[in-house]
């Protein structure tokens, strides 16, 4: 009787007992209330210029060209605001994934329509590059929100890494074919890919599945960057120019020469690298001596 008798009334119980205002449930209903209209004034605006704009352009395209043309590239465009502006507003759960996945989607479909009007062979090299790029930024937020299996949740960082990387080496096949460069990309393309990610690729297996503290961890990454380092200029001669492997022939009584110049400068690159691996690797060792007296100390109480 008592919700049925508050119902009729407009009033909350903690009213009808106390025959007093409810001051503080009148003001969350009042701020609610004013939330809503917000909302809906904020998404009818928004529906109201995108209406108005499509609908000029509707009629400009068919008045100037008498068929749909640029229509179709406006329409997208608008598409990939909508999904900025309001699907956020729209969707109640999980509006970060909505509104990512309905963006990647319009900026495609506005890549698709300017292709379906002006012609060329850009359109897969683009699509695959856009997937890459949103896959570096993108999918380490999409992996951590979407629920997966027990064996593959454990490897969500290896999973990231391979799929970025197989994305990167389809678009730059692409963009091989599209350039005239298809018979270079497995003899140049690939490997000179492959040796720029393995600086990322070693940084992620060293701080996610080497179960060492985190001085070794970091002196393994500071001495695979001065290997990296110290040997890119070997192996992009031999990959590109088709040169035998040659390490840096350092010499620091010649700085005017570029050659010189560009050898020291790696070298002592690599060399500053290799002394901050040594400086870790020392921290680390310090680190585990302690560890391993306090246990003792532990074990001994």
């Amino acid at each position: 009787m008592v919700s049925g008798i508050c119902d009729a009334l407009s009033i909350t119980e903690h009213e009808l007992i106390t025959a007093s205002d409810d001051v503080r449930q009148r003001s969350i209903e009042k701020q609610a209330k004013g939330f809503r209209t917000i909302r809906a004034t904020y998404s009818w605006t928004f529906y109201l210029l995108y209406g108005a704009s499509l609908l000029i352009c509707l009629i400009c395209n068919l008045a100037v060209n008498h068929t749909l043309s640029w229509f179709w590239i406006v329409l997208a465009s608008e598409c990939l605001a909508f999904s900025l502006t309001n699907v956020p507003v729209l969707v109640r759960r999980h509006r970060s994934m909505w509104t990512l996945g309905a963006c990647y989607l319009s900026l495609n479909l506005l890549f698709l329509a300017c292709w379906a009007l002006y012609g060329g062979d850009w359109i897969l090299t683009t699509l695959l590059f856009v997937a890459f790029g949103c896959a570096v930024v993108f999918l380490p937020l999409v992996l951590r929100a979407v629920p997966l299996p027990e064996p593959v949740c454990r490897h969500k960082t290896l999973l990231c890494f391979a799929a970025e990387t197989i994305l990167l080496v389809l678009a730059e096949f692409a963009a091989s074919v599209q350039t005239g460069y298809a018979d270079r990309f497995l003899t140049v393309i690939v490997p000179v890919t492959l040796y720029g990610a393995l600086l990322p690729w070693v940084f992620m297996i060293a701080i996610r599945y080497i179960r060492v503290n985190g001085f070794f961890k970091t002196a393994i990454c500071s001495a695979a960057t001065g290997g990296v380092v110290f040997c890119i200029n070997g192996v992009l001669h031999m990959f590109l120019d088709g040169e035998p492997f040659a390490l840096p022939q350092f010499d620091f009584g010649k700085w005017n020469v570029p050659e010189a110049y560009n050898d020291n400068l790696i070298t002592l690159i690599a060399a500053a690298a290799l002394v901050v691996a040594l400086l870790f690797a020392a921290g680390g060792i310090v680190w585990s001596m302690r560890l391993k007296l306090s246990s003792a100390k532990e074990a001994r109480r």
